[in-house]
C-alpha cells in the first residue's frame, strides 16, 4: 500500500507541474483561507490530519476515514482592529453513505465590506459619494471520498466560485484532488500511527471578471505532509506548501496536546506566502458531542486575527 500511495502522490505531483506559470496576480484569494479553528491553531498543517468535517477544505481524502456524520460552523472577523464589516464564514459537512465511502459539502463566504461610489452630485456638480456597494466572494463545494484497502484513501472536490464587486459578477469552477495513507506503526514504543497526505487545491479555469482579457488565475496550491499520533494525547504534524502561482516554497508545523478530558491545546507555525507567516496558537473544549475551538494567527502585516468554530458529531 505504501507503494500505491507513492504512485498516487507521484501522479498528483506530476499533475501539478506546469499547470500554471509563476505569477502573483490571482483571483479568489479567499480560497487560501482556512476553515476551522482547530487546524488554524496548528499552523494550518492539516493535510495529513484531515480527520473531521473540515477535511472538505484541507484534504478531501480524509473524509473517507470518518465513521459518523459531522458538521463544522466557523466565523472569523479578519481585521477586527481596523474594520468591523470584513468577515469570513465557513460551513463543512460530512456523511458516510456506504462502506468506506463518504460524501461532503462545504460553503465559504467572504464579505469584504461596503465601499463608496464616487461620482458627480447632480445638485452641486461636484465629486461626491453618490452611493455604496458591497464586495463578496462565495465558494460551494461538493466532495466524494473513498477508502481502499490497507489505509489508502482518495477524495475529490468540485467547486463553484463566485465573486461580486459592484456591477461585476465573476464566476469560475475548480477541483481539489487529495490522497491519504494511514498505517499503524509497529515496533516503535508510544507511537500509535502515522499518516501521509497530499492535496492539489483549487485547480481550475480562470476567474473571468468581464471578458477573457480581464481574467485571473486561481490560487492553485500543492501540499504534502505527514502526521504522527503519539499515544492518545499528542499529535504532531507538518507539511510543505507550494503555491503554484508564485515562486515560493513554504511550510507549516503544528502540535495538538490533550490537557484534560475536556481541554485541548494547540500551537504551530506557518509560512505559506512570502509576506504571510508567523506563530499560531489556540485550544478547544469538548462538551459531549460538541467541540468549541478558538485560534489566533497572523493576518499579514495588519494584525492578528481570531477564528472561532464549532464542530458536532452525530
Amino acid at each position: 500500500m505504501l507503494r500505491s500511495f507513492v504512485l498516487c502522490l507521484f501522479m498528483v505531483l506530476i499533475g501539478s507541474v506546469h499547470l500554471v506559470e509563476a505569477r502573483s496576480d490571482t483571483a479568489g484569494e479567499f480560497l487560501t483561507f482556512g476553515v476551522g479553528a482547530r487546524a488554524s491553531g496548528m499552523g494550518e498543517a492539516f493535510t495529513a490530519v484531515a480527520d473531521d468535517s473540515t477535511a472538505v477544505y484541507w484534504n478531501p481524502a480524509g473524509l473517507a476515514c470518518q465513521s459518523r456524520e459531522s458538521v463544522t460552523l466557523m466565523h472569523n472577523n479578519l481585521f477586527p482592529n481596523l474594520y468591523n464589516d470584513i468577515y469570513y464564514d465557513g460551513l463543512a459537512y460530512a456523511s458516510p453513505v456506504g462502506p468506506k465511502t463518504t460524501l461532503g459539502m462545504g460553503i465559504t463566504y467572504l464579505h469584504s465590506g461596503s465601499h463608496d461610489i464616487i461620482g458627480i452630485n447632480p445638485a452641486t456638480q461636484q465629486r461626491d459619494v453618490v452611493g455604496r456597494f458591497q464586495t463578496s466572494d462565495l465558494s460551494l463545494t461538493g466532495c466524494y471520498a473513498k477508502e481502499f484497502d490497507h489505509g489508502l484513501s482518495a477524495g475529490i472536490n468540485l467547486k463553484y466560485i463566485s465573486s461580486k464587486t459592484h456591477y461585476v459578477h465573476a464566476k469560475s469552477y475548480a477541483a481539489d484532488f487529495g490522497i491519504l495513507y494511514q498505517t499503524p506503526v509497529k515496533g516503535v514504543k508510544g507511537v500509535k500511527g502515522i499518516r501521509l497526505g497530499a492535496v492539489l487545491k483549487d485547480w481550475g479555469k480562470k476567474v473571468k471578471n468581464i471578458d477573457h482579457y480581464q481574467s485571473d488565475e486561481l490560487p492553485t496550491t500543492f501540499k504534502a505532509g505527514a502526521s504522527w499520533q503519539i499515544n492518545e494525547d499528542v499529535l504532531i504534524t507538518g507539511e510543505i506548501i507550494n503555491p503554484l502561482y508564485d515562486k515560493f516554497i513554504g511550510g507549516a508545523i503544528g502540535v495538538e496536546a490533550v490537557l484534560t478530558n475536556r481541554l485541548v491545546g494547540r500551537v504551530g507555525y506557518f509560512s505559506k506566502e512570502k509576506d504571510l507567516n508567523g506563530l499560531t496558537y489556540g485550544g478547544g473544549m469538548k462538551i459531549n458531542r460538541w467541540q468549541l475551538d478558538v485560534s489566533s494567527f497572523p493576518s499579514g502585516k495588519l494584525d492578528r486575527t481570531t477564528r472561532v468554530s464549532m464542530t458536532a458529531g452525530f
